[in-house]
């Protein structure tokens, strides 16, 4: 980290913004609208009430943004399922029957958000120094707040100004995609650059004491080194002991 310059923490703001407008749009934007096309309360709070869903039950999928793909292909998927819900929920006329469907759009929108947090909170803790940290902490839960308040806030004046909702969908669309510009410049997990490790090695081990001589001509591994994990395919040795047993 001090070889290269650490980004500004604003960059932690703008990717944490989609989180917080998946959750003020529902909140503010279709808790509006939902009131004025005359949908009960229950029915409004059963929509926003989705978005605590994800929120809450994030641990059980957190490991699969861990473990899998890499931060900044987990934020571009995120980012691209809160685009697709928002506008799929701007599309949707808001009334009775449709409030269901409202609720699903609102759950996997959250859901998707979440991996939005995964890969911002992944990529900070690699990008940032212990100095820098409490900064970039603080811009980083700013970017969560300011896309709940204003982000709900912009949402609902580009539906209610713009020709159709959906036109207003895409609107949206375009300011998370904005928001993914931010990645550029970011470094990944340091893991990542040992990808291109060779993947055969056979050290030779031979040590020699006064009591027993032992030698291990071949330990061969293959491993494929993935984001935060080390899979170990296949260990092959042959040991070769003069008096005393070998163990590995």
């Amino acid at each position: 980290m001090t070889a290269r310059a650490v980004p500004h923490p604003f960059v932690w703001m703008v990717l944490y913004f989609p989180l917080g407008m998946a959750i003020g749009f529902p909140s503010v934007a279709l808790g509006y609208l939902g009131s004025r096309a005359g949908l009960d309360v229950s029915a409004v709070a059963a929509i926003v009430g989705m978005t605590f869903i994800g929120g809450g039950w994030k641990f059980l999928w957190a490991p699969i943004g861990d473990y899998t793909l890499s931060r900044k292909t987990w934020y571009l998927i995120a980012v691209a399922g809160i685009a697709v819900g928002l506008l799929a929920m701007t599309a949707v006329p808001l009334t009775k029957a449709t409030a269901p469907l409202l609720s699903a759009l609102t759950l996997f929108t959250t859901v998707s958000a979440t991996f939005s947090a995964f890969a911002t909170e992944g990529l900070m803790a690699h990008n940032t120094t212990p100095a820098t940290r409490g900064r970039a902490a603080g811009w980083f839960q700013s970017g969560n707040q300011f896309g709940q308040t204003a982000g709900g806030g912009i949402a609902l004046w580009l539906i209610v100004h713009a020709p159709a909702p959906w036109v207003g969908g895409l609107g949206l669309a375009a300011i998370l995609a904005a928001c993914a510009l931010a990645l550029i410049g970011l470094e990944r997990f340091p893991e990542q650059a040992k990808q291109h490790r060779s993947k055969n090695m056979c050290p030779r081990i031979i040590s020699h004491s006064s009591a027993s001589h032992r030698e291990c001509h071949c330990l061969s591994i293959n491993m494929k080194v993935s984001p935060r994990r080390v899979y170990v395919s296949n260990i092959t040795y042959r040991i070769h002991m003069s008096q005393a047993t070998v163990s590995l």
